[in-house]
């Protein structure tokens, strides 16, 4: 196999892309590693706080990718009904915001570029402007395109399963996956938070 390192474009000085808390940009470089992909190439994104706990077998989670011409991305929805996300992204229901800690891409004839627009048309109608930065893109983007795994593929503890403009509202299939993760998603340090409020974070 051959090993490909991809140095961050100057692509994403561009300051229409919003930085995170830390002034960091490098939440979007991972887009670079979507526009690398060849045809019938497979991207198998991994968050540096995401590990797995379980044997995975990648290679039938990509057939589930390319066994779907209709689906460009695969990846696990969040827990609890995003509300505040949902109607500025265009997507279908307040339930199909995938988190981009683990997830599966193929090649799309995807370029950089392509986000330029998509930002400039969230600037106009998202008041909570790229609130997740690269994954409100990424959602944003490849919306009608994406496949959804199990939520044990991504058992996150970050704030995204809390509440935030709403109550959460968990479904119980979504404990059932978190008390067995194959994947592991330590996002936002919540792990730590022994004392949290929230009893499904006792699964993880």
């Amino acid at each position: 196999p051959k090993t490909t390192f991809l140095s961050p474009s100057k692509f994403w000085e561009n300051e229409i892309f919003p930085s995170m808390r830390s002034g960091s940009k490098a939440t979007y470089w991972k887009f670079q590693l979507i526009e690398s992909l060849q045809e019938e190439e497979i991207l198998i994104y991994l968050d540096s706080d995401a590990f797995f706990l379980k044997e995975c077998n990648l290679e039938d989670l990509s057939y589930r990718l390319v066994a779907n011409e209709n689906y460009s991305v695969l990846g696990v929805p969040s827990p609890r009904p995003n509300h505040e996300r949902f109607p500025a992204l265009s997507l279908d229901n307040a339930y199909g915001y995938i988190n981009a800690g683990f997830y599966l891409a193929r090649f799309a004839n995807f370029k950089l570029e392509s986000l330029l627009n998509d930002t400039k048309e969230l600037v106009s109608i998202d008041p909570n402007f790229l609130v997740w930065h690269d994954q409100d893109l990424l959602n944003f983007h490849f919306k009608k395109k994406i496949g959804y795994l199990p939520y044990s593929y991504n058992s996150s503890t970050g704030i995204l399963n809390a509440t935030f403009y709403s109550d959460t509202n968990l479904n119980h299939f979504i404990l059932k996956e978190a008390a067995f993760p194959v994947i592991a998603h330590a996002s936002g340090g919540v792990l730590l938070n022994l004392a949290s409020p929230y009893p499904y974070r006792g699964y993880i």
